[in-house]
């Protein structure tokens, strides 16, 4: 029984990871904001750079967000029509949907990386960065998800 504790702490660390992450990028959206609005509205200064920084940082948190919903199975899924099913066609639905979710998860990491290789020369206007680098959240969540799915719930 004292290796049980650890088995679920290790299979809750990619959650635990992941929530750390969400929490960091949010927290620094929501700087960049609160900097944007001060510089604005405050000392009148017009700081360009907060508003690209924030608009790339949500595709990071909606990545984060969609890995922590899938770990803990809290997407949304319609259970009016197999509510009525019997439990052994319920479960033939639920392995259909999860190896459909599988192959449709591989099929975005695999877009999610030519996506970012066709960026990799294009710029953001303000900070200059090739947009793969925060587009590479994409693949990142894509892999994310794969995994969680596999993974028992967090």
């Amino acid at each position: 029984m004292a290796g049980q504790p650890m088995a679920d702490e290790d299979a809750k660390a990619p959650s635990l990871i992941a929530k750390v992450a969400a929490t960091t990028v949010m927290t620094a959206v929501v700087f960049c904001i609160a900097l944007q609005v001060l510089n604005r509205y405050v000392a009148h200064i017009q700081v360009s750079w907060t508003e690209e920084v924030s608009r790339l940082l949500l595709v990071w948190v909606a990545s984060i967000g969609a890995i922590l919903a899938v770990s803990a199975r809290t997407h949304f899924r319609m259970e009016l029509l197999t509510g009525l099913l019997s439990p052994r066609m319920r479960r033939t639905i639920d392995t259909f949907i999860s190896l459909a979710t599988l192959i449709f998860l591989a099929f975005f990491l695999y877009s999610g990386i030519r996506f970012c290789m066709d960026l990799a020369d294009n710029r953001s206007q303000m900070l200059g960065i090739p947009y793969a680098y925060p587009m590479v959240a994409l693949p990142i969540a894509a892999a994310g998800m794969f995994v969680a799915d596999i993974l028992p719930p967090a």
